[in-house]
């Protein structure tokens, strides 16, 4: 009985850590990323993106403008981003829709925090799409 206990306690313990991952981190939050299908070339890969505050780990809407978009940096020295994503604010989340990786290879989507005409943060993750 208290193997089954302890395994069913690791098993809730695994399922949190999972289910709060940062993709993207902020100074005070923390981005998760949440594609509706594997990211391919073929489709738009749409997303939601969902912050949660570091010190109280609650999902948040920022009170800063958030905004998105693709960019790759080719090993023969040139760069380019993709068309410009679109996004929905909901109650607890963003959605991001026309989300075009245009081609083969590693892209990095930033997400960026700002107020205009101030200082903002940029981050990015690495999004590696196949052929």
């Amino acid at each position: 009985m208290k193997n089954l206990l302890l395994i069913i306690t690791l098993c809730v313990s695994f399922y949190s850590i999972a289910k709060s991952k940062c993709d993207i981190e902020f100074k005070d939050y923390c981005a998760s990323v949440e594609f509706e299908k594997k990211p391919s070339r073929s489709y738009s890969s749409d997303f939601k993106l969902t912050f949660k505050d570091k010190k109280t780990k609650k999902v948040v809407i920022p009170s800063r403008n958030v905004d998105a978009y693709l960019w790759m940096k080719m090993d023969n020295g040139h760069e380019h981003g993709s068309d410009k994503v679109k996004m929905t604010k909901m109650n607890d989340h963003f959605n991001f829709t026309n989300v075009w990786f245009v081609m083969v290879g590693n892209w990095k989507l930033f997400v960026s925090l700002g107020v205009k005409g101030e200082s903002y943060e940029k981050e990015s993750m690495l999004v590696e799409i196949g052929k």
